[in-house]
C-alpha cells in the first residue's frame, strides 16, 4: 500500500514487481516519468544506477549474471525506462544557474475518512516549496 510518506522511488519499486510479464524472451518495459520540480527528483535520478551496483555486487558474489538470473530478479528498476519531465522554466533556470523550487503534489499530512482511507482531495497543498536547490544540480 502506498502512503503519504512514500517517495516516488518507493512507488516505482512496487510497480517494478507487479504486472511485469514475459512473452518468449522479451520482457515488457514501462515508462516512468517524474517532474523536474518533484522533491524526490535527485533520489529518482540515482535510483537505477544504485540498483545496478547491487546487481554487480550480487554477480561478484556468485549469483547468475543473466538478466533473468537471481541477481537481476532481486533488484528494482531494471524493466523500466526512467525519464524526467523538463519544462521550459526549468531549462531557463538551469541555463541562468538559478535556484529551482521542488514542490510536493500534496501535503504529507493524512486526512482519513471513517473507513480509514486517505482522502487526498481534502488535503490542501502548502504554498511553500518543500526544498530549493540549484537547477544545475538536477541537470548535472
Amino acid at each position: 500500500m502506498i502512503g503519504p510518506n512514500d517517495t516516488v522511488v518507493d512507488m516505482a519499486q512496487i510497480q517494478n514487481h507487479r504486472g511485469v510479464f514475459t512473452h518468449n524472451t522479451r520482457r515488457a518495459a514501462k515508462m516512468l516519468v517524474v517532474d523536474s520540480d518533484h522533491p524526490d527528483i535527485l533520489e529518482y535520478i540515482d535510483w537505477k544506477s544504485k540498483e545496478e551496483k547491487k546487481a554487480k555486487a550480487l554477480i561478484a558474489a556468485g549469483y547468475e549474471a543473466d538478466f533473468n538470473g537471481e541477481a537481476y530478479k532481486t533488484i528494482s528498476g531494471q524493466n523500466g525506462n526512467n525519464s524526467i519531465a523538463v519544462s521550459h522554466d526549468f531549462m531557463d533556470a538551469m541555463r541562468k544557474e538559478n535556484m529551482w523550487n521542488l514542490w510536493w503534489r500534496l501535503d504529507k499530512e493524512q486526512n482519513t475518512n471513517d473507513s480509514g482511507v486517505t482522502d487526498y482531495s481534502a488535503i490542501e497543498r502548502d504554498c511553500k516549496p518543500a526544498k530549493t536547490i540549484k537547477a544545475k544540480e538536477i541537470w548535472d
